[in-house]
Formats: structure tokens, C-alpha cells, sequence
């Protein structure tokens, strides 16, 4: 699926919505791999902002980071531990 604005998705759909393992790229370079559902970033995933210089790798509930997680940084700093609803 690509929209107007050039975001793409590539992966498995339910009902009409993304549910179950894609690939989301967004017009400005960011990514998102991982499991979704209902059209939202469920289960485990990875996300890169579009500079590279920021990843996230952990696990989503419905769109938001919940969980355990870790970021890092280009400079080599990172945080690894629990996310509530970011």
C-alpha cells in the first residue's frame, strides 16, 4: 500500500488494516519492522528515524512504545529499559 503523500506499507493485512509482521516507510525516510495490529505497532519492532541516527528496538502496544526497549544513539549512547506509553 502507498498513500498520496509517498508513506508505504508492506506486509500483512486483516480486515483492511496492517495486523502481523510489515514494513512501514514514511515520505521522510524513517522505517518501522516489526508486528502490527489494527493498523498500529503491536508486539515487537524496530523503528529509525530517517537520519539513522536514532533506532529504537523493543515492543509496542497499540501504536506506542510499552515495555521493554532499548535507543540508541550515532554517538554510541543508548538507553535500555522499561517504556510506558511513549
Amino acid at each position: 500500500m502507498t498513500w498520496k503523500n509517498g508513506d508505504s506499507y508492506q506486509g500483512e493485512w486483516m480486515r483492511s488494516q496492517a495486523s502481523g509482521q510489515g514494513l512501514f516507510l514514511d515520505n521522510e525516510g524513517s522505517v518501522y519492522e516489526g508486528e502490527w495490529l489494527d493498523d498500529a505497532q503491536h508486539g515487537l519492532g524496530r523503528e529509525e528515524w530517517q537520519d539513522g541516527d536514532i533506532t529504537f528496538e523493543g515492543t509496542y502496544a497499540y501504536g506506542k512504545k510499552n515495555g521493554r526497549g532499548r535507543f540508541e544513539w550515532a554517538d554510541g549512547s543508548y538507553y535500555d529499559g522499561e517504556m510506558m506509553d511513549s
